[in-house]
């Protein structure tokens, strides 16, 4: 074992570069984000909805991105930390989450929406692949 394949230093730069400090509730979207916390050993999903709910999920977008884009063998894990609203932190570990969510939608079927003017995706307005890229060319700036 030799450890990951890369080690992110050049995506971590980018991706910080390009969303900055921007958080998770500030998405222009919802958005649904899995990753894959490996010190807990299971799921922790974000999204838009969540953030402005639970202030401990308002990460930055950057964490989450290069979190959700850290595949086993390809690229090391990512570590960060938020608060809560008492002012604890809270504590990710996480990789891909295509490990145990590789279709955030599924998660989130249950949802309620809360804007009836966005496009939220769930389970059941994707019937089949065509549906699903006719929804998905209508995705923009995140």
């Amino acid at each position: 074992m030799s450890g990951p394949k890369y080690d992110g230093k050049y995506l971590r730069s980018v991706v910080r570069e390009l969303l900055g400090e921007t958080k998770v509730s500030q998405a222009l979207r919802n958005v649904v984000i899995p990753t894959f916390d490996i010190k807990l050993l299971q799921p922790t999903i974000f999204s838009r909805y969540d953030a402005k709910k639970d202030v401990s999920k308002d990460a930055l977008l950057s964490d989450v991105c290069i979190s959700t884009s850290a595949a086993p063998t390809y690229l090391p894990g990512h570590q960060f930390e938020t608060k809560d609203k008492a002012g604890k932190p809270r504590a990710f570990n996480l990789i891909d989450g295509g490990v145990a969510a590789n279709n955030p939608v599924s998660h989130h079927r249950h949802r309620p929406r809360i804007d009836t003017k966005e496009h939220v995706a769930t389970h059941e307005t994707m019937h089949n692949w065509s549906q699903m890229c006719r929804f998905c060319c209508h995705f923009g700036k995140v």
